[in-house]
């Protein structure tokens, strides 16, 4: 057998090691020109990191403010949207209960021609416990107003108690918060006659 020349030889390892170089560098030069993906956390000042297990009380109280509006703040004409949009904020275990009890809701709101709306406080009066493993109590007292086809109904002091948990922030739920269960108690607002209630939603 006749051997390969050594040069010949030299001369192809040279031109596959180029080869391999060149595409490497090319493949470093895409991944640090076309960016990272950016993901804005709510309450998430500068340039921080996010992480699940410790959502600052900020983005908390904002989240059940923003839960809130959407769960108690509609009209028969964006009562539908509103529940659709709300329940990205709902646990994995609580979503088709959820999903259904919003559903009635809906169906009563828009044959009744009901309208509600929520007047919550400032973020700074949101109350927040820390329960550990990043799950959290969120209570918040707010003035209810609801309306029957535009005429006045009932005016009402209501008080939210969400138990909130973290999750990993994704582009349909920015603040990294489910909520896991919930309680509501209603009463006359101070210096409005409305009948007293009590309900869990």
């Amino acid at each position: 057998m006749k051997p390969i020349p050594t040069r010949k030889v030299t001369v192809t390892a040279v031109i596959v090691l180029a080869a391999a170089n060149a595409a490497l560098t090319a493949a470093v030069l895409y991944a640090s020109l076309r960016g990272r993906p950016t993901l804005v956390v709510p309450g998430v000042k500068g340039e921080q990191v996010s992480i699940p297990s410790r959502v600052p009380d900020e983005a908390v109280r904002n989240f059940a403010i923003l839960y809130l509006l959407y769960f108690d703040d509609y009209s028969p004409a964006t009562v539908v949207d509103r529940a659709n949009y709300l329940l990205r904020f709902v646990s994995a275990d609580r979503i088709e209960t959820a999903r259904r009890a919003l559903e009635e809701r809906a169906t009563y709101v828009v044959r009744a021609r009901e309208a509600s709306q929520l007047s919550p406080p400032l973020p700074a009066s949101v109350e927040i416990e820390r329960l550990g493993n990043g799950r959290c109590r969120v209570a918040l007292t707010a003035l209810r107003r609801t309306l029957i086809a535009d005429s006045p109904k009932e005016i009402l002091e209501v008080r939210y108690v969400l138990d909130v948990a973290p999750v990993v922030p994704s582009e349909t739920n920015a603040f990294g918060l489910v909520v896991t269960a919930q309680a509501i108690e209603a009463h006359p607002a101070p210096g409005h006659d409305a009948k007293e209630g009590k309900n869990d939603r």
